[in-house]
């Protein structure tokens, strides 16, 4: 057994607070829904929408979403010139 960890704010408080050792994660609250980024087509806006009126997904997701709706652009981009 050992000593329970220091909470941050007593550590920020006296000023021996280090970020590059504070192993604790932050979570992103529901219904902070991100800009939709310029130079997303129709499909990819449509599905920026769709996929932040989900409950479980969050501003932390922002990367794949963004990867997704990107990809998907680029499949109607290529099926409109087939």
């Amino acid at each position: 057994m050992g000593r329970r960890p220091e909470p941050v704010s007593d550590k920020i408080a006296r000023g021996t607070y280090r970020p590059d050792r504070d192993k604790s994660m932050t979570v992103a609250l529901a219904g902070d829904i991100p800009e939709t980024p310029d130079g997303l087509g129709t499909a990819g806006e449509q599905f920026w929408a769709e996929a932040y009126a989900e409950p479980w997904v969050t501003s932390s997701n922002g990367t794949m979403v963004l990867l997704i709706a990107r990809k998907l652009d680029e499949r109607e981009t290529i099926a409109a010139q087939y």
